[in-house]
This record gives C-alpha cells, sequence and structure tokens, in this order.
C-alpha cells in the first residue's frame, strides 16, 4: 500500500507541475481560469429552456483545456516549452535560403523539363514545411495552447452574443451582465443572467395565397412544430418552415423557391404574448405555384457508353422506359427500386429513396436523377453507369480474441449481377494467428484460424409475393443471403477444431436506418481433435457432474435467429454523442426435425436445444469539444434445455481480455463466486457461463494529434443456470449474485492509426468475487507494479479498435 501511495504522490507533483500558471503572464495580464453562468430563475434552468453549456459554448474566449482533473493543463506548458525554444526569425531565414537554393537549381536546369519539375515539387513540399512551422510552431507549440489571457473586448462581444441567444428562445427581455473576480493574477468571469418572462405563441396562423396549396398545409397541421402557448424557440421556426417546405416538394411542387415560405413575428402584444403567421407567397404577376405531375420515367442503365449514330434499345415496363446497348440487368428489380412514377406528383422523398435504393443495389458507380419540365408535366431521367462485375479485394490487419493481437490476410472477390437479377456471389479466404497462453500460462503460442465462405447475395426476399408486395417492400432495401462456410480453428494443447456450415438469411431496414435481420436457418456439423491430456482431462471432470466433454464431440447445431439494431443520432466515426441498442435472439434446435433425433442419435452425432437473448445497450455524451462519456450496459441469457444442458461452445459468454473485465485474463472471470483451484488442470477450460450481466463507464478524452487518454470502470460477471459438482458458487442465485460482480478499473491510450485504432492500457482488480470473504476487496492490496500492469492483481492489455 505504501508503494501505491509513493506512485500518486508522484503522479500529483506532475500533475501540479503541469497546472496552469500565472508565472508566464506579464504585470498587466489576468489569466481566465474558469467561466460560469449564473441564472435569475433557478426554476427556468431546472426546466430545460437554457443551460450552461448552451450559454457557454457561446462565449469568444474560454478557459485553458483541461485533462480528465480540474486545474490539470499540460497543454499550456507544452506550449510554453516550445515557445521559449521557438526562434521565428530563424525559420524566415531557413525559408529565404532555401527558396534561393531550389530557384537557382531550376534555373540551372531550365531545359529539362522532368528534372525542372521534381525540383519544384521538392522546394515546394519544403516550403510547406516551413510554413506549417512559421503557422503553429514547434512540435510542443502544435499540440499545447497559448494561456487564456483576460481580454475584455471578448467578453463583451461573448454578452451579445449570448443576448440574441436568448432572444432567439423567447426571452426578449433578457440582460446580460458579467462580474470579473479575481485570484491573484488568476480571474473567473461570472455572466449574469436575467431571463426575465419567456414569450409565448399565442395565436398562430398559416396563410398561403395559393389554395391547393393551403389545402396541403391545412390537412398536415397534426404534424406541425408549432402549437399554442409553447415558448416562442426560433429553432422551432426554422424547423417548421423547413417540414411546410418538404411537404410542398412532396406533392408536386418541383423547383419551389424557400425563400417564398416566411414568417412574420408579432411581440408587440401584452403579457409576453407572440403572434405568429406563416406566410406563403406566390410568384409575381401568378395566382398560384406550379404544381408538376411526372408524365414519363427514362431509365438508362449504361450513360457512359456512347456510340456515335448507333440508338439505345428502348423497353417499356410498368411505367418506366428502359434505355440501354446491352440488356444486362432485371427490368422488375430495378422498378421495385424506382419509386417515380408517371402520373404521380413530383416528390423529393421519392426521388432521393429511388437514390439510395439503387445505390443499395451494388451494381451501379454512378446514379443521377434529373428532370425535364414540359409545361406544367415533367419527366423523370434515371441515368446510372455500372460497377466492374468483377472486384478482388485484399486485406491485411491484426484481430485479437484472448492475450495477444495477431495479423491476418482477407481475400475477396464479388461477382456481380451473376444471374442478370443484381445477385451478387462473394467468395472469401480469411487466415490468421494470435497469441495466446499455454496451459500452464508459462509461456505464449500461436493460435491459427483459417476459414472460407461462399454467400449469394439476392436483393429480394426469397419467397411467394405479389407484385405491390415487392415493389412496397422495395423501400426497405431486402436482401436474402444464402451461405456455405468452413472454418478451422486450431489452438495449441486444447484443440484442432472444424467447423461447415450452411445459412439462410434475410435482411431489411427501414428509413432510420434500423437494420433488422432473420436467421431463418443456420446449420453446422463440428468436430473437433483433443489434445490427449486435454481429452483425459475432460473425461475426468464427467465424473464430477460437468459434461464439457461433450462440447467437443461430433455435433449438428441448428439454429433460427432475429436480431436488429437501433442508432440513436450516433457519430458512427468518433463516437462522442448518440446511442446503440442491439436486440439479439435465438433459438436452438429449430432444424433438429430435418434431421430427427433418431438419426442424430444413430449418428452418434451431438445435439443442442437452447434459447439465447442478448440485449446491448451503449451511449455516449460529449462533455465538452475533447471529452466524451461512454457507457454500455450487456444483459445475455443463454438458457440450455436439451438433455445434456449444454450449449454449443460458441454460444456461452466469456469475460476478461482487452475489451471486457479488462483486470483479468480472456476467460479468467467467473463464474460466480467460484474460485479455481490453483493447478494444472485449472488452466484447461476457459470460464463460460450462461448468464451474463455486465457495465462499462468510460471517460475518453483526446489528447493531442492521433492521442486519446480513457479512464474506465468494468462491472460484471458470468454464471450458469445449473449447480455443478466441485464449481461451487458458479449458478445464479437471486440471494447472492448481486454480491458476485467483479470489478475492475483501468486506464489506456488509443493511437488512432487511421485504418485500425490501437489501444494500450492496464486493468486493475478493485473488487474479486472468486476471493474468500474478507479478501474479495483487492483495491486496499494494490501496488505500483499494479498501477503499470506488473503486479497480481493487474493485467496490462493491447487491444484493436474502441473497446465498444
Amino acid at each position: 500500500m505504501g508503494r501505491l501511495i509513493y506512485i500518486l504522490v508522484l503522479l500529483l507533483a506532475l500533475a501540479l507541475s503541469s497546472c496552469i500558471s500565472t508565472r508566464y503572464l506579464k504585470d498587466d495580464e489576468y489569466l481566465l481560469k474558469n467561466h460560469s453562468v449564473e441564472f435569475q430563475s433557478e426554476k427556468k434552468k431546472i426546466q430545460g429552456a437554457i443551460g450552461d453549456s448552451d450559454v457557454l459554448g457561446l462565449a469568444y474566449q474560454k478557459p485553458n483545456k483541461k485533462f480528465l482533473f480540474p486545474g490539470f493543463s499540460p497543454y499550456v506548458f507544452f506550449y510554453q516549452t516550445g515557445l521559449n525554444h521557438y526562434d521565428t526569425l530563424k525559420f524566415i531565414k531557413k525559408r529565404e535560403k532555401l527558396t534561393l537554393k531550389y530557384d537557382n537549381a531550376i534555373a540551372k536546369n531550365f531545359n529539362k523539363e522532368k528534372k525542372s519539375k521534381r525540383l519544384l515539387k521538392k522546394k515546394n513540399k519544403k516550403l510547406a514545411d516551413i510554413d506549417k512551422k512559421l503557422k503553429d510552431g514547434n512540435f510542443f507549440m502544435s499540440i499545447g495552447e497559448p494561456l487564456a489571457i483576460l481580454d475584455s473586448s471578448k467578453i463583451n462581444r461573448s454578452k451579445k452574443q449570448m443576448t440574441l441567444f436568448l432572444n432567439t428562445n423567447g426571452y426578449f427581455n433578457a440582460d446580460v451582465s458579467h462580474e470579473i473576480i479575481n485570484e491573484g493574477k488568476a480571474s473567473e468571469i461570472l455572466y449574469r443572467i436575467k431571463e426575465g418572462t419567456a414569450y409565448t405563441i399565442d395565436s398562430l396562423v398559416y396563410n398561403a395565397q395559393d389554395s391547393s396549396i393551403m389545402n396541403l398545409v391545412n390537412e398536415s397541421l397534426k404534424k406541425a412544430l408549432l402549437r399554442k402557448g409553447q415558448r416562442y424557440d426560433q429553432d422551432i421556426l426554422v424547423m417548421e418552415r423547413n417540414r411546410v417546405y418538404n411537404l410542398l416538394l412532396d406533392n408536386g411542387y418541383y423547383g419551389l423557391n424557400k425563400d417564398y415560405i416566411y414568417f412574420m413575428v408579432d411581440t408587440t402584444l401584452n403579457d409576453n404574448k407572440a403572434f405568429i403567421e406563416l406566410h406563403i407567397s406566390n410568384p409575381n404577376d401568378t395566382e398560384e405555384h406550379k404544381r408538376y405531375k411526372v408524365s414519363k420515367v427514362n431509365f438508362v442503365t449504361d450513360i457512359h457508353k456512347n456510340y456515335t449514330g448507333l440508338p439505345r434499345s428502348e423497353e417499356s415496363y410498368d411505367g418506366v422506359t428502359f434505355k440501354y446497348y446491352s440488356d444486362e440487368f432485371s427490368k422488375p428489380i430495378l422498378r421495385d427500386r424506382t419509386f417515380l412514377k408517371a402520373g404521380k406528383y413530383y416528390s423529393r422523398s421519392n426521388t432521393l429513396q429511388t437514390q439510395r435504393q439503387l445505390s443499395n443495389l451494388d451494381a451501379f458507380k454512378f446514379i443521377n436523377i434529373n428532370y425535364d419540365t414540359l409545361g406544367n408535366q415533367l419527366v423523370a431521367n434515371i441515368h446510372t453507369s455500372p460497377l466492374e462485375k468483377y472486384q478482388l479485394s485484399s486485406e491485411v490487419g491484426l484481430e485479437m480474441t484472448e492475450t495477444l493481437p495477431g495479423p491476418f490476410v482477407n481475400f475477396g472477390l464479388r461477382n456481380r449481377n451473376i444471374f442478370k437479377g443484381f445477385e451478387w456471389l462473394d467468395l472469401s479466404l480469411k487466415w490468421g494467428f494470435e497469441g495466446v497462453v499455454t496451459t500452464d500460462a508459462s509461456k505464449l503460442e500461436q493460435s491459427r484460424d483459417l476459414s472460407v465462405r461462399a454467400a449469394l447475395v439476392l436483393p429480394r426476399f426469397l419467397l411467394p409475393a405479389n407484385r405491390l408486395f415487392k415493389e412496397e417492400i422495395g423501400k426497405y432495401n431486402p436482401k436474402t443471403t444464402l451461405a456455405l462456410g468452413y472454418s478451422n480453428s486450431k489452438h495449441p494443447s486444447l484443440y484442432d477444431r472444424s467447423t461447415s456450415s450452411m445459412s439462410m438469411d434475410y435482411s431489411w431496414q427501414n428509413l432510420n436506418n434500423t437494420q433488422f435481420r432473420l436467421g431463418l436457418a443456420n446449420i453446422s456439423y463440428i468436430n473437433s481433435v483433443l489434445d490427449a491430456d486435454y481429452e483425459s482431462y475432460l473425461i475426468e471432470q464427467i465424473k464430477k457432474g460437468d459434461n464439457s466433454y461433450y462440447l467437443y464431440q461430433p455435433s449438428i447445431v441448428t439454429s433460427t435467429s432475429f436480431s436488429s439494431v437501433f442508432r440513436f443520432n450516433l457519430d458512427p466515426v468518433k463516437f462522442t454523442k448518440g446511442a446503440y441498442l442491439k436486440v439479439f435472439g435465438e433459438l436452438g434446435g429449430t432444424v433438429l426435425n430435418l434431421f430427427g433425433k433418431d438419426f442424430l442419435e444413430n449418428q452418434n452425432l451431438q445435439q443442442y436445444q437452447f434459447m439465447k437473448g442478448v440485449v446491448d445497450f451503449r451511449k455516449y455524451t460529449s462533455l465538452s469539444e475533447n471529452t466524451t462519456l461512454a457507457a454500455r450496459v450487456n444483459i445475455g441469457v443463454a438458457y440450455p434445455y436439451g438433455k445434456d444442458k449444454l450449449l454449443p461452445l460458441d454460444r456461452y459468454f466469456i469475460l476478461g481480455g482487452s475489451n471486457t473485465m479488462r483486470a483479468w485474463r480472456y476467460g479468467d472471470v467467473g463464474p460466480g463466486s467460484y474460485t479455481k483451484p490453483d493447478s494444472l488442470s485449472s488452466e484447461y477450460i476457459f470460464s463460460r457461463g450462461d448468464i451474463q450481466l455486465m457495465g462499462v463507464l468510460e471517460l475518453r478524452q483526446h489528447v493531442f494529434g492521433r492521442i486519446s487518454f480513457s479512464l474506465f470502470s468494468d462491472i460484471g460477471n458470468i454464471w450458469n443456470f445449473y449447480e455443478v459438482e466441485g464449481m461451487e458458487g458458479g449458478d445464479f442465485k437471486f440471494d447472492r449474485f448481486y454480491k458476485e460482480f467483479a470489478v475492475a478499473s483501468g486506464y489506456y491510450l488509443s493511437f488512432d492509426l487511421t485504418y485500425i485504432t490501437l489501444n494500450v492500457g492496464v486493468g486493475m482488480k478493485i473488487y474479486d468475487p472468486s476471493r474468500s470473504s474478507g479478501n474479495s476487496w483487492v483495491i486496499n492490496r494494490l501496488t505500483g507494479k499494479d498501477l503499470i500492469g506488473m503486479g497480481s492483481n493487474s493485467q496490462a492489455f493491447f487491444g484493436i479498435g474502441y473497446s465498444f
């Protein structure tokens, strides 16, 4: 414990040395240490009308960025360190010297075009590097930031911006003042906001000079965003204007100018009331706007081809005129993905949906939709250019399952439009290996994985359906996937496992990009060759009621599954905001009737019957420009109801490693409070369970460049439904499961290498339920070695990609 305190004192000393310092200030300068907001009415603030972050985000001057803790800003230290060693004149002279050098060299080689171009390119590159240093400073200056020195002119600009913001939110009588609180050379700005009474909508009128437009607007008022009695909010007014504009564009008003739609607001009424009129005016000298119906739909499938003097063939199908030099594509499929119809009013939504669904066919590299106007008629022209029929792909990367990452290579071949119905055939081959710990944990060995797969993807549901259903379902990007696969996994000292599989899946997505997948049938044949010592160990375990031996017997696994993925304003690149929810359900043994249980037993094939469900929820909250709070909750249950009460090996839940419960090795958590015996045989089997409860909380902060730092806390465990002899505490019981959550904390650095993100960190045990009563709390036994992942109560880990 003493060593841990010593380390913490050193870290604190480092933090204090990097705290924002006033020693860099001149006599007449003050450091802007903090800024805050004080509202006159706390009630309004609690109701969510205006919040601190809404107002402070408008300030023209902000305090220096903090790193994890208040007052800790290494960025100023970095900047000042770089500034002390930065000489602007040196770079100016270097630039002049370099310019003269290359100008002379170019002049000497003016008659040698290639060499002159090469010299010019080198000159521009080197000058760009110098210009960057002149603009951003040296390395330490570029990753740091200068001191935030108090600037009164910026305070006044901030107050004006805040007042304008309050006005647009209905607080037309708002007043913003400020107070500067000094503590030595450090200052804090306190913005005092008197919001006053918010203006509310007293009367709301929609007025259109065009009677047809007025009828459309009236019919849509149930969807209006403005309501009588609502607080005035300019953002909602803008949204309502956009709603009406899009409504008209979807009902024939092609080319409508948005300027014809505007609000008239009167706030001169008594009692803080506002009169609002949304007005839609007509073009000059006309009584109505032009409303267009689509008169014809032309579809050119090979716009990239142009044979002079040779016209394209034309063929009409269900209201669409197809034009092509070569008849290569299925017209029924194209018609199902085209939502423009002759005789119907123009719709921008249908235009965008057509473009989106044609793109989902993965057949065209270019899709353009334009319109020609003929009086009140509109001709829709869809122009596409196909992708190459064959596409080769290759990928080299790193992946990790257990202990250490290992390389993999992946080769793929796609054959598009294989049966002229927009089907595509994907062939893939993947090979890789990883580092795993041997059974006695004394050294690392390699595990090897090889897989091949052939998948036929059809852009429709493979089932009987009428024309209307096919057209309607085309909006949801339907796909049917038929796949065959083979994989082989070799784990040193344990097994050599081969799997042959076949599956049929339906997938689709709605307009909100929520994804759904129905695994109608998945059938796998699994065969394993066990290491002799491992096989002997498993046979011995049968006597204790552990049937794990049967997991490695030749088996048939069948299942039907369903999953859906919901994304709520999710940033899919940086994961700094939004939420993610995945729901998965699986019923195993459903296809056994295709074989019959007697057949499986006669063939000595292990069979499984089970139910499995998983809910995975993730939430990302941006705390500041550089800081994100990420949270995850994962709940999983897999219930085996076959005669052996077993799940297929890959259906169990396993915790530990670089992504979950990071203070434990992969497979070292649980089940429950079970304590593994300190023997060689205990290393043979990864701890696995039928039930999983897990939560993660991470504070992620961008440091500089491509480097981020994160603090995390993990909590969770796995349990079994059934009690196993010799594995006391491993089964789930309501009266004690809440006492059996393992807890870990730690940190890691992330390196964004563009194509992959590498994580290096340390996980430390806080609470270990497998230890005897009174010893479960491990935090008081952490040492300095544990802080760097070399102690007995921690582990260093290496991961790839975001943990979630």
